[in-house]
């Protein structure tokens, strides 16, 4: 056997002839013969001039800052309200859980790239990487697909989602996606961690994907990329058809919908879900499903960042602008805990004072004024913010004008309580009045209890 000229039209790719005369491809020119395993690989980054290389860090680094806290924001909210614990907004939770999770594991590399140009990673570190991204991206594959059947019991069997939906049920179905999602992850990372690299050590991407790393490994590797296109098939497919099925019986349950207003309202609780799914699985198929000759390196990793930075910061955003349960709960979150620590910090400063000396203590007393002025301020804040109806009109023009009556707690309830428990009265008479009969009763009886 010898091992001259080349393979095809590749001249990185050596040929080797048997004895019996058959050619066969064996390994790019820089990994044959005997070459050194690498110990660690290169992440050559975003195609980036090194002139705005800054701006763009400042830009990744803000769109990190903005996914952690949207994302959290989102967790906290679920979590602190008890009208959001429902199967539906804790799946949402969920996935901004592995919306942080999967973030953090590539972000680092990003910014590393963009600060240093090159930013090295060891062989086990690249591996650990590959099989946290491709654990995450899988279990967001199937965690919107549950999402998708949430949404088809809901609308299409809602006298039964309680009992379909129960948390015995919610739990199996989310430990499931983990474990599949697990095994799926923990055999890529074990084929990857199988394959031989040596000599060429440059990763041509900003984290370590199952392409890039293939391109670079050593030997036959037609197996693993019919591995890879097999499973991410699977992956993508499966979810991919069960969301088209749900959501092709939701849109027919939501058209025999007789009334208009009922039918944008049952639909205005899909979309936000399947913007997600259509920006997401689409391009995972472009990036995985579709063949590795179609896609140039620059494009690959154009689509990688749709759905490891597009996708993890418009989330909360898709989600929050479009869903009013959220909303209002951030908004209530967001009173209860700024008079919370409004509160905390008058008692902060109250008991800072008492501790000083006589000159503090002189200083405080002057300042005691505005402090209460604020702290009613916000206690009437609060209270108005609930108010509906007849009371919202009432305190709507005493926002507008910066009434006094806002600045001091007892002079708003005393005024509250003038004017609406004289309204009540006044409806509990026109009450009487609609509903007063003569019936058997003689007249002077009527007429003495009409006046």
């Amino acid at each position: 056997m010898d091992a001259n000229g080349v393979f095809g039209n590749d001249p990185g790719i050596w040929k080797l002839t048997l004895a019996n005369g058959t050619e066969m491809q064996t390994a790019p020119k820089d990994c044959f013969p005997n070459g050194s395993a690498v110990t660690e690989f290169l992440l050559l980054g975003l195609p980036i001039p090194r002139v705005v290389k800054p701006f763009f860090f400042s830009l990744f680094l803000t769109i990190y800052i903005a996914i952690i806290a949207g994302n959290f924001l989102i967790i906290a909210t679920v979590s602190s309200s008890q009208r959001l614990h429902t199967p539906m907004y804790f799946f949402l939770a969920l996935l901004s859980l592995f919306e942080l999770c999967f973030t953090t594991a590539i972000f680092p590399t990003i910014l590393g790239s963009l600060l240093m140009g090159k930013i090295v990673i060891s062989y086990r570190g690249c591996i650990t990487q590959f099989y946290f991204v491709a654990f995450m991206a899988c279990n967001e594959c199937f965690l919107l697909t549950l999402m998708s059947y949430d949404r088809y019991v809901a609308i299409c069997d809602p006298l039964h989602y309680m009992t379909v939906m129960d948390w015995s049920i919610f739990i199996k179905l989310v430990a499931g996606a983990w474990m599949t999602s697990f095994c799926y992850s923990f055999a890529a990372g074990f084929l990857m961690s199988k394959l031989h690299f040596s000599g060429q050590n440059e990763i041509d991407h900003f984290f370590c994907d199952f392409r890039p790393l293939l391109n670079i490994a050593c030997f036959d590797i037609s197996l693993a990329e019919f591995e890879v296109f097999s499973t991410a098939l699977l992956v993508t497919s499966v979810p991919v058809m069960l969301i088209i099925a749900s959501y092709a019986r939701i849109i027919a349950t939501i058209l025999r919908i007789p009334s208009a207003t009922g039918r944008q309202k049952a639909f205005s609780t899909c979309t936000s879900h399947l913007t997600v799914v259509i920006t997401y699985f689409g391009t995972l198929i472009l990036i995985y499903v579709v063949p590795k000759n179609t896609n140039s390196p620059n494009l690959s990793k154009a689509l990688s960042l749709v759905y490891t930075v597009a996708t993890p910061l418009l989330n909360p955003v898709i989600y929050t602008l479009r869903n009013n349960d959220i909303r209002k709960a951030l908004k209530k979150c967001f009173k209860q805990h700024f008079v919370r620590n409004m509160m905390a910090s008058v008692r902060g400063w109250r008991r800072a004072a008492e501790m000083s000396s006589a000159e503090g203590a002189t200083t405080f007393s002057a300042w005691m004024p505005v402090m209460k002025k604020k702290c009613a301020q916000a206690r009437t804040a609060f209270v108005i913010s609930y108010f509906t109806g007849d009371a919202a009109s009432w305190a709507t023009p005493l926002i507008r004008k910066d009434d006094a009556l806002l600045y001091s707690w007892d002079t708003f309830l005393e005024e509250f309580g003038r004017i609406f428990n004289r309204r009540a009265a006044s409806l509990l008479k026109d009450k009487e009045l609609i509903t007063l009969r003569q019936g058997n009763k003689d007249l002077v009886t009527y007429v003495t209890t009409f006046n």
